[in-house]
């Protein structure tokens, strides 16, 4: 036998009765494959699932992308085909195809202005180390204390009188503003503006404080002052923090000083 490209080549051959040669060939073709056709994406807190699970598919072969939503609801699919069903039934082409499932979460609208009330609609019923200050949820390595705190990078809040805070389920990116002016004796003063929620219970406990590190190991307080406050909206301020270092290549750092386990 021999393989030539997808195609097996079986051949059997010797003598006829009158002394001749004589054989017989069989060709199998296959049919062809292709290798990993698809891009299958999701967008937000869900699966897709492709039946039957395998990484290549024959030209031609019917193929199942279903949806699954974990703790959320199903948008719909987009790419190179648009649907709203969860099953998505398609028949494998050669050319390359992309298709993106869309996942969303319930829109939450805390209660209160309070951590524990706010943490708990998020996460109703959750373990206390998920509704914990220090915890990280959504993996953007911004703790709930901070995702509660902070406002973040995000033009299309639009009015901030109607924003609570961010969503500790989905992953954020926060607003910070340095800027660097010499001092004397060759320090460096550093301004560093955020944007937090406004002082209330939790503030009364609780202040953002720095550190500073030349090896990123070793972390000791630096002073820290507060400079200038900016009303932003009914929850939220911006606040400058002014500290200076007589190392210009130190490293500095935000924490939340606090004795959290009381929160």
């Amino acid at each position: 036998f021999a393989v030539a490209d997808d195609t097996l080549i079986i051949g059997a051959f010797g003598d006829d009765d009158d002394g001749g040669d004589s054989g017989t060939v069989a060709v199998y073709s296959a049919p062809s494959i292709i290798a990993a056709p698809l891009a299958l994406a999701a967008n937000g807190p869900g699966t897709v699932m492709r039946i039957p699970n395998r990484s290549t598919y024959a030209v031609g072969e019917r193929l199942a992308l279903v949806a699954n939503p974990i703790g959320s609801t199903f948008e719909g699919w987009s790419g190179d085909v648009t649907s709203l069903e969860d099953i998505l039934v398609l028949d494998v082409g050669s050319d390359p195809f992309t298709v993106t499932a869309s996942f969303s979460l319930p829109v939450i609208v805390p209660s209160e202005d309070s951590y524990s009330s706010w943490i708990s609609d998020y996460f109703p019923g959750a373990d206390a180390e998920v509704l914990a200050p220090e915890a990280d949820p959504d993996g953007d390595t911004v703790p709930n204390l901070f995702e509660f705190l902070l406002l973040p990078l995000d033009g299309s809040i639009g009015d901030l009188d109607g924003f609570v805070g961010t969503d500790p389920r989905v992953p954020s990116e926060f607003e910070v503003i340095i800027e660097t002016t010499p001092a004397v004796g060759g320090a460096i003063t550093i301004e560093i503006k955020v944007a937090r929620r406004k002082g209330s219970g939790l503030l009364d406990s609780w202040r953002l404080g720095a550190e500073a590190s030349s090896t990123l190991s070793d972390w000791s307080g630096a002073t820290i002052e507060e400079v200038d406050i900016v009303s932003l909206s009914d929850r939220f301020e911006r606040v400058t923090f002014r500290i200076q270092v007589s190392d210009p290549s130190v490293f500095l750092r935000l924490v939340g000083i606090e004795d959290i386990s009381e929160l």
